[in-house]
Order: C-alpha cells, then sequence, then structure tokens
C-alpha cells in the first residue's frame, strides 16, 4: 500500500484544514518540529482512522473527548482522509463527539503506533502489568474472557463439592445422634434411617390435626370467656354510675321542689325549636306576642337558673345510654360465647370415655335453661374442662414429637442419599472444569510464549546491530508460570545471564530495548499493509548509536507499507541532512510554529546537497547562501573521511574542527591513494563491476584547498576580501564542492560509502560506490 495524501480537519491542533502529502516513491516519511507544532495530532489521526484508539491521548488519565476536535468546533466538522493506491478512507466524529465512524468499515491499513510512553510502560511497568503492554499485537482477550468463566465454574464447582459434603456429613452426623438416641437399632444408622424413613405416618398426623381442631377450639372459647368477663365488668360499672347521676338528681330536686326535669327538657326543646327559626313574633307555647330576641333571652334566663339541675340531668342521660350499650356488647359476648361453646362440646364429647368426669361437667353445662345459666356452669366447671384440655394437649405434644423425629429422619436422610447422589457428579464436573481451566490456560500461556519466542530472533538481531560487540542481548520474554499474566523480561549482561535488564542496562539501553521489542512484534504482525508509527521514541543517544538505530530501521523499512517517523530531536534528522543516513529513502516534511488562527503549519524539509544544486541554479544569484551552503557541505564530507581513516587532528575538548583543519588532516601518502569507483547495475538491478567509472579525490581536494577561503570570506563573516571574491569563484566553490559530494553519494540511498564488508574498501548500502584504500597506508 502507497501513501498518497492525509487531510485533517478540526482534528485537535488541526484547527484549520491540514493536507500532508507523501512521496510515494519512499516509505519513510520524517516529521520533524519541536514540541507542541502538530505532530502527535498528525500521528494520532492515523490511529484515530485505522484503530478503535485514540493514540497519545489515550496514554493520559482523566482525559476529556470533547478535546478531540479542535477548540470550539462541532464534531460535524471534524474529518479524517487517507489516500492510498488501495483507495480513499474518512473517519468522521458521530453527533456525541465521542466515537469516529469510518467509511469504508473495511480495508482500513493496519497501524501499529509506538509511542515512548509505551516502551516505559513495557520496561518499567511490574509484570502484571506489562502484558498490557502486548495486547495490541497478541489478542486473547476472547481467551481470557472464556479463561475468567471457567475459574468461576472452578471456584463454583468446586464450592458445590464443599457444600455437599457438609450437607452429607451434617445430616449423617444427625441420623447417627437420633439412631443412638434410639438406642441404635438394627447394625448401621443408615438401615434404621431408612426404615424409618419409609414408615407410613398419615393416620398419626390425623389424630394429632383432630387433637389439634379441639385445642384450638377450647382457645377460642377461653378468648370469649375473656371477653364475657371484660364485658360483665363493663356492664357492672355502668350500672353503679348510673344510679349515682340519678341519685344526684333526686338530692337537687328535694332542695328545690320547683324544679322540674319534665319543664326543663321543655323549656331546652322550646329553645332549640325557635332558635332554629328565622322570624317569630308569638311564643309557640302561650301564644302571647313576643319577639323572637326576646323570647331566646327569656328561656335562657330560666334554663340558667337550672344550670346544676340540667348538668345533673345530662350526665344522667349519658351515664343511662353507657349503660345500654354495655349490656347490649355483653349479651352480644355471652351470644358469640354460647356458639363457641357449643362448638367446643361437640368436638371434645368424642374424645371422652364414658366414665370420664368431664361428661357430667358438660351434662350440667348443657342442662342450663338460659346462656347465664350455660356461662356460669362453665366457670363453674372450668378446672375440670382445663384438666381435659391439658390431657389432650399433651398426647397431641408426644405425637406431633414422634411426627417431627419421623420428618426430621426422613429429611435428613434424603439429604444424605441425594446429595451422596450429587457428590459424583459435582466432583466430576470439578475435575472437569480444572483439567479445561488447565489447558486453556496453558494452551494460551504456550500460544504467547509461542509467539514472543517467534520474535525473540528478531529482537536479539535488531538489539545486537543497535550494540554489536557490548556483551549484552539474550533479550527473552515469557509469561511466569503459575501466574494469570505475568510477563517477565530477562536479558544477558557480560557473564550474568537471566537478570532484569532494569537492574543494569542504562536508560538509554532500555529505550532501544524497548523498541526493538515493539519492532520486532510490529514486524511479525505486518499484514503488508501495516503504517508503523514511530513517535518521538528516540529522545537522546549518543552520535552512534543513532546511526545503528537508523540503520536498523532502513534495514526493515521494506516489511512495512510505511513508517512516519515523528522526532523534535535535531541530530536525527541532520544524519538525513548531511548525507549521514540514506537521505534519498525518506520524505522530509517541517513542521513550523502552530497557533489557532493558523492551524498546524509544515514545509517540505529540503537536504543540504539539494539546496546548494537549487541555489547554484536558481535564476536569483545569492552567493553568501550558496558559500555557506558550499562550506558546511564540504566541512561533513572532510569530517566523514576524516573519521572514516582516523585522520590526524589537533585534540579539541569540543571536537569542531574548522574546514581548513579538515582539509589539511588528509596526509599526502592518503590522498595519493584515495579514489571513488561508481559501479553499474546489471539486468536485475544489481550494481556489478560493469560500466565501473574511477574517479581520484586528490585533484578535487587541491582546487577545494585553493577555493576553502571562499566560505569564510564570502559565506560567514563580514569582510573586504569578501567583496573582492567574484561570482565565478563563488559558482567554481559551489561546483566544486556539489561534485565532491556527488562522487561520494549514493544514487539510491543518498548515503555515504560506511560499511565495510570486503575488508578491501568502504561500499555504500547498495553497492553503487565502493571507496579506496580500506585503511590510509602506512
Amino acid at each position: 500500500m502507497k501513501l498518497s495524501k492525509l487531510k485533517i480537519q478540526k482534528f485537535r491542533g488541526a484547527s484549520q484544514p491540514l493536507v500532508v502529502e507523501f512521496d510515494s516513491t519512499k516509505n519513510i516519511t520524517m516529521l520533524f518540529g519541536e514540541n507542541g507544532m502538530g505532530k502527535s495530532t498528525i500521528a494520532d489521526s492515523l490511529v484515530c482512522l485505522c484503530t478503535d484508539k485514540l493514540g497519545s491521548i489515550s496514554d493520559k488519565s482523566s482525559i476529556d473527548k470533547d478535546f478531540i476536535r479542535t477548540l470550539n468546533a462541532k464534531p460535524a466538522e471534524v474529518l479524517i482522509k487517507l489516500v492510498t493506491d488501495k483507495g480513499t478512507f474518512e473517519a468522521k466524529l458521530n453527533n456525541a463527539g465521542t466515537v469516529f465512524t469510518k467509511n469504508p468499515t473495511e480495508g482500513l491499513p493496519a497501524v501499529r503506533h509506538l509511542r515512548r510512553s509505551q516502551i516505559i510502560s513495557l520496561i518499567d511497568s511490574e509484570p502484571s502489568k506489562r502484558y498490557e503492554s502486548l495486547k495490541d499485537y497478541i489478542d486473547v482477550a476472547n481467551i481470557i474472557k472464556g479463561e475468567d468463566e471457567l475459574r468461576k465454574a472452578v471456584r463454583s464447582t468446586t464450592a458445590d463439592v464443599e457444600t455437599i459434603r457438609k450437607a452429607i456429613v451434617n445430616a449423617e452426623l444427625t441420623l447417627k445422634n437420633s439412631w443412638e438416641a434410639e438406642g441404635s437399632p438394627n447394625e448401621t444408622f443408615h438401615e434404621w434411617a431408612k426404615i424409618e424413613a419409609s414408615k407410613d405416618i398419615s393416620q398419626q398426623q390425623s389424630i394429632h390435626k383432630a387433637y389439634n381442631d379441639v385445642i384450638n377450639s377450647w382457645r377460642e372459647l377461653e378468648s370469649k370467656r375473656v371477653e364475657v368477663v371484660k364485658g360483665n365488668r363493663a356492664y357492672s360499672a355502668s350500672i353503679a354510675e348510673t344510679e349515682v347521676a340519678l341519685k344526684k338528681i333526686t338530692e337537687i330536686e328535694t332542695q328545690n321542689s320547683l324544679l322540674d326535669g319534665t319543664l326543663l327538657n321543655l323549656l331546652v326543646e322550646a329553645q332549640t325549636f325557635i332558635s332554629a327559626k328565622e322570624s317569630i313574633d308569638t311564643c309557640p307555647i302561650c301564644e302571647r306576642p313576643e319577639s323572637k330576641d326576646k323570647l331566646l333571652s327569656q328561656i335562657s334566663t330560666r334554663v340558667e337558673t337550672m344550670k346544676e339541675f340540667k348538668a345533673a340531668h345530662d350526665n344522667y342521660k349519658i351515664k343511662k345510654q353507657t349503660k345500654e350499650q354495655c349490656e347490649s356488647t355483653l349479651k352480644t359476648f355471652i351470644k358469640s360465647f354460647i356458639e363457641q361453646l357449643e362448638v367446643f362440646i361437640l368436638k371434645l364429647t368424642p374424645y371422652l370415655k364414658p366414665t370420664d368426669a368431664t361428661l357430667l361437667s358438660i351434662n350440667e353445662i348443657n342442662d342450663g335453661i338460659s346462656n347465664n345459666d350455660k356461662y356460669k356452669a362453665v366457670n363453674k366447671n372450668l378446672s375440670q374442662l382445663v384438666s381435659s384440655i391439658k390431657e389432650l394437649e399433651d398426647q397431641a405434644g408426644k405425637i406431633l414429637k414422634s411426627i417431627n423425629q419421623h420428618n426430621l429422619i426422613k429429611q435428613h436422610y434424603n439429604t444424605s442419599v441425594t446429595n451422596r447422589q450429587k457428590a459424583a457428579k459435582a466432583k466430576y464436573l470439578a475435575a472437569a472444569a480444572e483439567k479445561a481451566l488447565q489447558v486453556v490456560e496453558g494452551t494460551r500461556k504456550q500460544f504467547i510464549d509461542d509467539e514472543l519466542a517467534s520474535i525473540s530472533k528478531d529482537v536479539e538481531a535488531f538489539y545486537q546491530n543497535m550494540h554489536p560487540d557490548e556483551q549484552l542481548g539474550g533479550i527473552k520474554l515469557f509469561l511466569k508460570s503459575g501466574v494469570k499474566n505475568s510477563l517477565e523480561l530477562n536479558a544477558d549482561f557480560y557473564s550474568s545471564t537471566s537478570v532484569t535488564p532494569q537492574s543494569l542496562y542504562s536508560e538509554s539501553h532500555l529505550d532501544t530495548l524497548g523498541i526493538c521489542i515493539f519492532m520486532a512484534l510490529a514486524k511479525k504482525y505486518n499484514n503488508g499493509n501495516t503504517i508503523l508509527i514511530l513517535d518521538d521514541v528516540v529522545m537522546s543517544v549518543d552520535e552512534n548509536h543513532l546511526d545503528r538505530f537508523i540503520n536498523l530501521l532502513h534495514t526493515e523499512a521494506n516489511n512495512f507499507a510505511h513508517i512516519l517517523v515523528t522526532t523534535h530531536y535535531r541530530p536525527w534528522k541532520d544524519r538525513y541532512r548531511y548525507n549521514r543516513a540514506p537521505t534519498a529513502q525518506v520524505h522530509f516534511i517541517e513542521l513550523r510554529n502552530w497557533k489557532l488562527e493558523t492551524g498546524i503549519r509544515l514545509q517540505n524539509s529540503k537536504i543540504d546537497i539539494q539546496e546548494l544544486r537549487n541555489a547554484l541554479d536558481d535564476s536569483y544569484y545569492d552567493r553568501q547562501r550558496i558559500s555557506n551552503l558550499a562550506g558546511t557541505i564540504l566541512e561533513n564530507t572532510l569530517d566523514f573521511l576524516s573519521v572514516k581513516f582516523q585522520c590526524r587532528l589537533a585534540r579539541k575538548v569540543r571536537q569542531d574542527y574548522v574546514l581548513k583543519e579538515l582539509l589539511d588532516c588528509i596526509s599526502s601518502k592518503l590522498l595519493k591513494v584515495l579514489k571513488v569507483q561508481h559501479l553499474g547495475k546489471d539486468s536485475a538491478g544489481v550494481y556489478q563491476i560493469i560500466d565501473t567509472k574511477e574517479f581520484e579525490i586528490k585533484p578535487i581536494i587541491e582546487t577545494l584547498k585553493q577555493l576553502s577561503a571562499i566560505r569564510n570570506q564570502v559565506g560567514a563573516h563580514y569582510n573586504f576580501d569578501g567583496s573582492l571574491v567574484s561570482d565565478t569563484d563563488v559558482s567554481e566553490f559551489g561546483e566544486k564542492v556539489y561534485e565532491f559530494a556527488k562522487l561520494l553519494i549514493c544514487p539510491d540511498t543518498g548515503s555515504f560509502p560506511d560499511r565495510n564488508k570486503s575488508g578491501s574498501y568502504h561500499e555504500t548500502r547498495t553497492g553503487s560506490i565502493r571507496l579506496y584504500p580500506l585503511v590510509e597506508p602506512a
């Protein structure tokens, strides 16, 4: 898959529409920019488009998904669009602004996004959490869910076995105790319990039910007798209170013979009658003319003079009503009592013997003519009735005890029998669940171990390429046995094997270890359409390790559809800029300062040799730019030769050698034999010794020595001598530097001949250029 164009709109830092155009001839793109310029926005857009992840924002806690979109942007405005040779893919935010909808939903490129936070998580996390770092590569989430369910099944079935065992033990202990309490009949308590459990106790249950019916009837009768006693007390008290109220009236009439109860009642009724009329002008009794108000006043005066007498009459009336109510209630209680008495006698009589004294009591009760007579007869014979009921309760209690004993034995016997049958099945299920768990868990761990082992060769090769001859390596990733998800990481350190690298390796060595592991995983799970994103993974490494990492990256680049590198580490970019790395295989994009108003701004970056060529060919002639670029390129090229041939230079605290020192450091012996060969390609496109061209370096260096002052006079400093240099000399200096650099730069990769495979010369990665000799002559 070849990437062509990426459009980002209102997504995170892309406040203005942004279009990133890829060079389809190159499968590595370097996105260079300082912090806060939008590198992560571009990388995260690919992650959001091609996966269900959110990219770097997922590394942070307490994230607000509202800021997936640009500040103040609406969800509908967010768009991510990738154009490739296999089709166009789009992602838009839903109305809630939380989920991306993809179109199409299938065929999307696979994205492997490696961030520094993931490296730290892999290296520094505890083994139990380290496993999480690899779940995007080795995804066995559904297997783990099944495994967890099996664990639940193991716990559940094991608990069932234990519950059944306890139930059997408790049931049989109870049976044994009951058996021993019965004198241990039969040979075993199991045999005894089986016999007891099979007995028919329906007759005992019927008798117990009948006895209970009589006893409950008696209790109901006793309850109604108590009601009668209470009602009788209340009636007696009301009679006494009524007599006292009547006596009070008699005493008042004795003291005042003019008082008359009948008259009082007449006056009260007249007062009520007149008050109810709207208007009246004659007395309703004597028919004399009189106003309503005067009539009511006269009646009220007479009633007031009879106040005490009236109060006594009112009290008597209330007490009389209360007595009547108590009398009615008592009659009702007595009637209910008698009805229940008849029911009780009817139920009790069948259980009495002819000689039973209780029959005499019942006959005496039945001989009563009135209800009162019967009630009195019950009270008279109450102790005899209670004695009969007590005897009946004792018999019912014995029968109930026998029934309960039978039920207990039957229940525990059935529990024992049933649970013994269940126990066999439960043990089988528990064993099967445990075995299934062992198989699934073992298979999962073996699968993961096999997957990790399958990348071990690549991890080790990658790491050795970055750290040759350092006596490090032996990287091993494996799941710890006996633990659910504990990912162990071991390595070698000199003579110590299988040590935790965190204990001995430097931070830089640990970083490169994490990168090697993730790159090996990305390589293994590459489906041919995989985009590998390396998001600021290299922070600070020395020159040698940086070169080795770049070499590793280019060696593995063909295993991926595209590699997107984001970095703010300028030395990495400058390795390409100065042709110290395969420049021709990388597309450079440089980000500029970000502002909300302008969004992410970018420009295609150029390497120095291209800029020099452009400056020399430009219609606008910039002599200072030409001199400056040529001087920088010349210093870089000479620095490469001085290091490669270990040329003699004065030692400095800082290795900041000037152009003259670098030109003079190449000895005359070396200069005589210093040459390059440019090889031709065969029909298969492989460089061979055909159409070979050979160039000596000495003539061009001698010319450059003569022109080198132009660099400082024109390109670096202000001085009068610079004004005396002609444009022709400046152009010659630029052209000679360009010629010199192109002699050493591979036409395919853009890198210098920095490899020693033959033992006779240095050559480029592709074999297009050979640099002689291998070492400076003695």
